[in-house]
């Protein structure tokens, strides 16, 4: 660990983005098992209730500026919670086999 002149623990970008990795995992998990588990419940609900499936998930984090730099530097520019993981989720939602029973 590095401090400065006061004590405080100086943390380097390369351990900034290791812990934003670990946390976008986390996020990517908890939200296809969220969908998964939206689907089979749907199956148990009338067809005319409307059910979003989508509904509440992980907000959008490009807007804050740790979040764009991160994706910036450690993506690639990708947001590996933008499109690439939507559509996931969409195929996950499509493709039965992936469902939790």
């Amino acid at each position: 660990m590095r401090y400065d002149e006061n004590g405080t623990e100086i943390i380097d970008n390369a351990e900034l983005y290791r812990l934003i990795d670990a946390m976008v995992i986390d996020i990517q998990h908890l939200e296809t098992e969220v969908v998964k588990l939206r689907r089979c419940l749907a199956d148990h609900l009338p067809q005319e209730s409307p059910f979003d499936f989508f509904n509440d998930l992980a907000g959008y984090y490009s807007e804050h500026s740790a979040y764009y730099e991160y994706v910036q530097n450690a993506c690639g520019g990708i947001d590996p919670l933008g499109d690439i993981h939507a559509a996931t989720l969409v195929k996950i939602l499509k493709d039965r086999d992936t469902l939790v029973r």
